[in-house]
């Protein structure tokens, strides 16, 4: 690996901590859209706010018992950064350059597997003590209740919750094709798949590294020294072309913008 990564597992660092744990709970309550919860004071506003925008009706009830403790930042800990393996966070590492790069494994499912994981990473941030979380996030050119955790919104709402512990997105104003294009400028080696050993070469993360090696004409082989699912590869391919997404709520710009920038089809390179 070309960076310094740490990796945790989330469910152990949210599991040592009450408070992270039991907020975590009452989140998927939330949007489990079946239940009532009881809320401590403090995080009232919270709750209400993501459940109007996950678009749930589960009701809210005020906790009279007692208050959820406070997450305590550490001095030695002013920040780290998110590592996912993917583009953007490939990005932040290179702008961000010596601090601590938090790799998580072994996330809690998803009720809705739509839904994305930032409340995940945002707890393991604070649990470790940290001020300041970053993580790589674009901007979305479009908006469904299951992207809210990818949103300026929902960080806004995380940071007025939890002022000691915050969350950043510094990339939050560049659109995906604009992530590549960078990261196409600096060479950044792509070593983003989110397996510990070696690339997978079977996930939408690996397909990335493919097509960006690709329009460098680097090595392929290099990257991948166990070979690469190339019929997944092609359907991720085809899929970006007739839809313009690979997934419901992560934007594919990449395939249709390098066959743009540098001529080439990755169709005929994938047969």
């Amino acid at each position: 690996m070309p960076y310094n990564i740490i990796d945790v597992d989330v469910r152990d660092v949210i599991g040592s901590n009450p408070t992270a744990k039991e907020f975590f709970n009452t989140r998927m309550k939330v949007v489990d859209d079946k239940h009532s919860v009881q809320v401590p004071t403090d995080y009232m506003s919270f709750f209400i706010r993501y459940r109007n925008c996950v678009n749930s009706t589960t009701k809210i009830i005020k906790r009279s018992s007692k208050e959820w403790c406070k997450f305590s930042p550490k001095d030695k800990a002013p920040a780290c950064l998110m590592y996912s393996g993917g583009s953007e966070s490939t990005l932040l590492a290179s702008c961000f350059v010596g601090l601590p790069m938090i790799r998580c494994h072994n996330f809690y499912p998803c009720i809705i597997p739509k839904h994305k994981r930032e409340i995940q990473l945002a707890l393991v941030g604070a649990v470790l003590g940290y001020r300041i979380t970053l993580m790589g996030i674009s901007v979305m050119d479009y908006y469904t209740p299951y992207i809210f955790e990818y949103s300026e919104d929902f960080l806004m709402l995380w940071n007025q919750t939890f002022p000691d512990t915050i969350i950043q997105f510094p990339h939050a104003s560049f659109s995906k094709s604009t992530v590549y294009k960078t990261l196409i400028e600096l060479r950044k080696e792509f070593q983003w798949c989110e397996k510990i050993n070696s690339p997978c070469g079977n996930c939408w993360n690996c397909f990335e590294a493919f097509c960006l090696l690709i329009a460098l004409e680097e090595n392929i082989s290099t990257y991948f020294p166990n070979g690469y699912n190339k019929d997944e590869f092609f359907k991720m391919n085809e899929e970006a072309h007739n839809s313009g997404y690979y997934d419901p709520y992560v934007s594919n710009e990449l395939v249709m913008e390098l066959e743009k920038n540098f001529q080439i089809s990755f169709r005929e390179r994938l047969k």
